[in-house]
């Protein structure tokens, strides 16, 4: 098990036509989001303006769970879903997605044929690690990650609010698992199989 934290400050942001994106991970490392050379990106966004429009993503996918406040969504034109804190939802990037209501937001985005999904845990229980890439994203709160393999911790981090922790998943290890500690515990969480 490979693990990397990437602190709060650390991470790139950039601005989209409603309002400020951040991005916590892109894979490969030398990808461009500009470029849409990426496997998969995940990132944060501020969505301050009341009507937006997404970035068309031609030939990816996408998961989206607002974190703080609630959107409407739309695609091509016809309503789709509403979306409450912690709620995730997928759809297709190159569709036309029209947004209404002010959020913040957790982002993944998967070109077609890459697999991965996200959820938030607002849990202490332990859980087992499946996915080949897992990351987690500290959205309140400082949190004490343990990570177990074969029923001993191999890492004990602290990760403080708005931390990234990167576990990548060797084909040797064997049902590793991972839990959160926390007063004011909830992380939001991507995985890529």
């Amino acid at each position: 098990m490979n693990c990397e934290i990437i602190r709060n400050p650390n991470f790139k942001q950039a601005a989209w036509s409603g309002g400020i994106t951040t991005e916590l991970y892109i894979f490969p490392e030398y990808a461009d989001y500009g470029d849409r050379d990426f496997l998969w990106r995940l990132s944060t966004a501020e969505v301050s303006e009341e009507n937006t429009t997404f970035t068309l993503l031609n030939g990816y996918d996408r998961w989206i769970m607002t974190l703080k406040g609630g959107i409407r969504l739309e695609h091509n034109g016809k309503p789709a879903s509403e979306l409450n804190p912690l709620e995730a939802y997928f759809f297709d990037g190159g569709a036309s997605t029209g947004c209404t209501g002010k959020c913040s937001d957790f982002n993944l985005m998967l070109k077609k044929g890459q697999k991965g999904r996200i959820s938030a845990t607002t849990s202490k229980k332990t859980t087992t690690i499946t996915a080949e890439y897992s990351l987690y994203y500290t959205v309140s709160g400082d949190t004490t990650v343990y990570v177990y393999e074969n029923g001993k911790n191999i890492y004990k981090v602290k990760l403080e609010e708005h931390d990234l922790l990167v576990l990548k998943k060797d084909a040797s290890d064997e049902s590793p698992k991972i839990k959160f500690m926390g007063d004011k515990l909830c992380v939001a969480v991507a995985e890529v199989f």
